[in-house]
């Protein structure tokens, strides 16, 4: 799943022509250093895949097109301005619609529909932190491809790019900073240490201003079966061990733990993909989970149907030399040795485990002594 954080969504969205305002602030995520990307070389890139949007375009006679918010494996987004509500919506483009029960695109739209059922039918605090889907309609091109478009309501910057925009990559306190400078002084604008242009916040009493995270990306979204899922899912970089192993999975906690990393550091803990191939080396992420996790208890690994490709019949690791020296300690360098860093380690080792049922749950990492710190002493 994606996150976003409403907090960037404080820019004044009251007319058509200030989605150039939001558009440079999008902008202002990308990092100094880096190199243009022409995105139709993307390796993933097929243009009859995509829908062939234009600017000013009008869908469903309602919507009309007014800027590219940003791109994906399996859509475009795009601003648009609701005619009939009056209001901003984003466009999510979908590629087109190949019809298969693993197409992630179906997945994403009938949980869209699921979650918006759910939603009329009970309450449920997690509602709050999740965007639904405003409208969901098809675009049908001359040749008879199906396009699915997913209209919702604008958010701010993915937290990726709220952490590329900050030279530390996105620390705790770098945020913090910030959030306090624009509660006290919202005229003054937040100036980059590095140097960039400054991003004024323009504040104004009736907006969302809460900044907490939305989830937005509902692709590989699973419904829970009673005896548990086993289907390969997740994306690459993010996949729990259980997955790998073909084993019923618990996801949740792991998730929280991957991307707490990921936002903390900058970068994926996991990278086992070969990019020159663009594929997906499972010997190499089993050797990873090793070199992180330490070696997989026995009793689990023998319930994999990959047990005896993998492991001989002791449980060890058939390609021992590929197992890297790497140590979560190591990876993790934004916080400094100290009392802090143990808590986090901890922490970690609680949601990071082989078995998921070794997992703590979110009841026992809710009340967790690193969650538990006051922000002020955070690193």
């Amino acid at each position: 799943m994606s996150i976003l954080t409403n907090s960037v969504s404080r820019s004044r969205l009251a007319r058509p022509h200030c989605a150039q305002i939001l558009c440079r602030h999008v902008h202002l995520g990308e990092k100094a250093h880096h190199q243009p990307i022409e995105e139709l070389l993307l390796p993933r890139y097929y243009e009859r895949q995509y829908y062939p949007v234009k600017i000013g375009d009008v869908f469903k006679d309602q919507y009309r097109l007014i800027s590219k918010l940003g791109y994906g494996a399996y859509s475009t987004v795009w601003l648009a301005w609701d005619k009939r509500a009056s209001r901003y919506a984003s466009l999510k483009v979908c590629v087109q619609d190949d019809g298969t029960p693993e197409s992630p695109i179906l997945n994403e739209v009938a949980m869209l529909r699921r979650l918006k059922k759910f939603a009329a039918e009970e309450e449920s605090p997690g509602l709050f932190f999740t965007r639904l889907a405003d409208d969901i309609f098809e675009l049908h091109t001359p040749s008879g491809a199906r396009h699915y478009v997913i209209a919702s309501k604008p958010q701010g910057s993915s937290a990726r790019v709220l952490q590329e925009w900050y030279p530390d990559g996105g620390s705790c306190q770098s945020f913090l900073k910030a959030e306090e400078q624009e509660s006290q002084t919202p005229s003054i604008p937040i100036t980059p240490a590095d140097g960039r242009a400054p991003v004024y916040p323009t504040r104004q009493p009736d907006i969302d201003i809460t900044g907490l995270p939305i989830l937005t990306d509902f692709g590989q979204m699973r419904i829970a079966l009673e005896g548990g899922n086993r289907e390969w899912c997740m994306p690459d970089v993010y996949r729990a061990p259980e997955v790998v192993l073909r084993l019923a999975f618990s996801l949740d906690m792991w998730s929280i733990g991957v991307m707490t990393l990921e936002l903390l550091e900058g970068k994926n803990l996991f990278n086992h993909i070969d990019r020159d191939n663009s594929q997906y080396v499972l010997p190499l992420a089993l050797a990873q989970y090793i070199g992180y996790l330490g070696a997989p208890p026995l009793e689990l690994i023998r319930q994999s149907p990959i047990f005896s490709d993998y492991f001989d019949k002791d449980g060890k690791f058939l390609h021992e030399e590929i197992i890297p020296q790497i140590f979560l300690e190591k990876f993790v360098t934004t916080i400094p040795p100290g009392e802090e860093k143990e808590q986090f380690l901890r922490f970690m080792q609680k949601l990071l485990t082989w078995d998921p049922e070794a997992r703590a749950n979110s009841y026992e990492i809710c009340d967790d002594e690193w969650l538990m710190r006051p922000v002020e002493t955070l690193s």
